[in-house]
């Protein structure tokens, strides 16, 4: 079912929306580097693991369905003026969901930034990344954890930057290609 944006009735319909983040705080959690097969030829790649915190509307880029799924609100009248942020911030089955659901999407074609320092100048950028193993852990007030991972092919410089920042708290941007991308299910397309 194709998405359509209710707040600009003059928007091309696109078929997915994509996943975005800009300049977003982000747990590096792991860094595998790896090699893979490319005809004869052996390619360096890399795992990317990556925790991210961000407003309960990041799932429909998913699902229009998902926000309503997990969330609701609650309560009109006890609303905590710190829950004003989002239109429906309380968790719909509380503690009797399971931590996280996980996603089957592999989204190909993005581009992913880690922004190094403040000048931008040791920032490191990687083109043409599948991004998949999407996880979403809601949490009361809003929000929801997203952990997922970037499948990317770093040269040598960007695989030793990369390797410095594991484990730190890292802001982070991950652009969609213009066109839209291309996007999979995981069970399409099997394991890697």
């Amino acid at each position: 079912m194709p998405y359509e944006d209710p707040s600009d009735e003059d928007a091309p319909v696109c078929s997915v929306p994509m996943f975005t983040l800009t300049s977003r705080p982000a747990q590096f959690a792991s860094f595998n580097p790896r090699s893979e097969k490319h005809g004869d030829e052996s390619v360096p790649a890399a795992d990317l693991k990556l925790v991210c915190n961000v407003a309960a509307d990041a799932l429909d880029a998913f699902d229009r369905g998902l926000r309503p799924l997990l969330f609701h609100k609650a309560n009109a009248v006890d609303d905590d003026l710190a829950d004003q942020g989002s239109e429906a911030p309380n968790l719909r089955f509380g503690e009797r969901l399971l931590p996280s659901l996980r996603w089957g999407a592999k989204l190909a074609g993005y581009r992913m930034q880690f922004h190094v320092g403040t000048t931008g100048d040791h920032d490191v950028e990687i083109e043409d990344c599948a991004v998949n193993k999407f996880e979403f852990s809601p949490k009361e007030g809003g929000t929801v954890v997203i952990t997922f991972r970037v499948q990317c092919h770093p040269d040598e410089h960007q695989a030793g930057r990369l390797s410095m920042l594991i484990g730190q708290q890292v802001d982070v941007s991950l652009t969609p290609p213009a066109t839209g991308g291309d996007v999979t299910n995981e069970g399409e397309e099997g394991e890697e």
